[in-house]
C-alpha cells in the first residue's frame, strides 16, 4: 500500500514540477521500512543533480542500469519550495505499526480466516455443481429429441449473435435498439458513417 501511495505523490511530483527540473524517475522499498529515490543519472556518477540541489554524488554509490540510488533524507531540499517539501515529507512519512494484539485476538483472527475459507470453498463447489447439473441437463435434454427433426436442429444451433436475451437493452446491436434502422446501407469502409 505505502509503494502505491509514494508512486501516485512521484506522479503528482512529475506533474507539478517546473520545467527544467531533474524529477523523480520512481521510488523503491527499501529494508527496515527505508524507500528511496531513483533519479536518471550519467554513466560517470559525478556532478549529478537530484532535482537541482544535491550535487558531487558519492562515486561509490551504484545504482541499477544508468540510475543512481538515494536516500531521501539526505537529499537537500530549498526550503522555499514549499510543494516539494510537502511531497518529500510524503515519501519520507513512517510506517504505522499495529499494535502487538493478544491470544485471544490472534486465536479469534485465525477462526475468522478459517471459517472463510470454508464458506469460499462451499459457494465455489455449489456454484460448479449448479453448472455441472445444468450442463447434463442440457445434454440428456438434447439426446432425448427425435433424430432428423427441425425441432433437433433448431435446439442444436448455436446462436452466436451479439446479444443474449439476459443482456440489458443498453447492450443489443443498432437494429434491435433503434426503430427503423436500416444497417444494409451502411459501407464497411466508413466506421463512423450516420445510419438512418
Amino acid at each position: 500500500m505505502l509503494a502505491s501511495r509514494q508512486m501516485s505523490l512521484v506522479r503528482s511530483l512529475r506533474l507539478t514540477s517546473e520545467p527544467g527540473r531533474v524529477v523523480v524517475a520512481s521510488v523503491t522499498q527499501g529494508m527496515n521500512g527505508s524507500s528511496d529515490l531513483l533519479v536518471p543519472a550519467t554513466m560517470n556518477h559525478q556532478n549529478i543533480t537530484v532535482r537541482g540541489y544535491k550535487k558531487n554524488a558519492d562515486k561509490n554509490k551504484k545504482g541499477r542500469g544508468d540510475y543512481v540510488a538515494y536516500n531521501p533524507n539526505e537529499v537537500e531540499v530549498d526550503k522555499s519550495d514549499k510543494q516539494l517539501t510537502h511531497y518529500l515529507s510524503f515519501l519520507n512519512a513512517p510506517f504505522k505499526k499495529e499494535p502487538p494484539i493478544s491470544e485471544e485476538e490472534k486465536e479469534r483472527r485465525e477462526a475468522i480466516l478459517k471459517e472463510y475459507t470454508i464458506q469460499k470453498f462451499k459457494s465455489h463447489n455449489a456454484i460448479n455443481h449448479d453448472l455441472t447439473c445444468k450442463g447434463k441437463m442440457k445434454a440428456h435434454a438434447l439426446k432425448m429429441l427425435p433424430r432428423n427433426t427441425k425441432l433437433k436442429e433448431h435446439a442444436v444451433f448455436v446462436h452466436d449473435g451479439l446479444f443474449h436475451k439476459d443482456e440489458p437493452s443498453y447492450m443489443y446491436p443498432p437494429e434491435l435498439r433503434i426503430p427503423g434502422l436500416d444497417l444494409s446501407r451502411r459501407e464497411e469502409s466508413n466506421d463512423f458513417e450516420q445510419f438512418g
